[in-house]
């Protein structure tokens, strides 16, 4: 290519095709946001939006737990890369008293991974649905309070200009 045409070139501005933009099941849908795959899933007798999870099994390591629970819930179509095998952050929250279980509560771990290829395989596991969220979405989706506060501290703010 000759100094003229890469001089004449312009590049097509990133925008997603018409049918992604407000589909939230779509990877492609916001190319100029970070997006996080949250689900809608039965906590207790209520359906709430989170993080993935999952119950560690005994010989798991935290971050082999963490790639299962991917796997389970939204098939193996879905390629990710998990950033190092140390958590990045965690929530705890304890038991209601009428589980009489012997357990005060629970730690959730978290865990950073970067979308590779790929989507999710619908009707996985018993995850009642799924989307690709923006920060703002998710600020909006979430619950409880406590919980989206703990998962803001390790959230790159993709806005934050320092």
């Amino acid at each position: 290519m000759s100094d003229k045409e890469l001089m004449e070139f312009k590049n097509l501005p990133l925008k997603p095709k018409i049918l992604e933009k407000d589909n939230v099941k779509s990877i492609d849908r916001a190319l100029g946001n970070h997006l996080i795959l949250i689900l809608n899933d039965k906590i207790g007798k209520k359906n709430q939006w989170m993080l993935p999870f999952g119950i560690r099994k005994n010989s798991e390591t935290l971050r082999e737990t963490a790639e299962r629970v991917l796997n389970e819930k939204f098939g193996d179509k879905l390629q990710v890369l998990f950033l190092g095998n140390a958590p990045c952050g965690f929530y705890k929250y304890k038991y209601p008293k009428r589980i009489g279980n012997d357990a005060l509560g629970a730690k959730i771990f978290f865990f950073k991974a970067v979308h590779i290829s790929g989507n999710v395989e619908s009707g996985k596991s018993g995850t009642l649905d799924y989307q690709w969220a923006t920060r703002e979405e998710m600020k909006k989706l979430l619950g409880p309070k406590k919980y989206r506060n703990r998962i803001s501290r390790f959230l790159i703010d993709e806005n934050d200009s320092n």
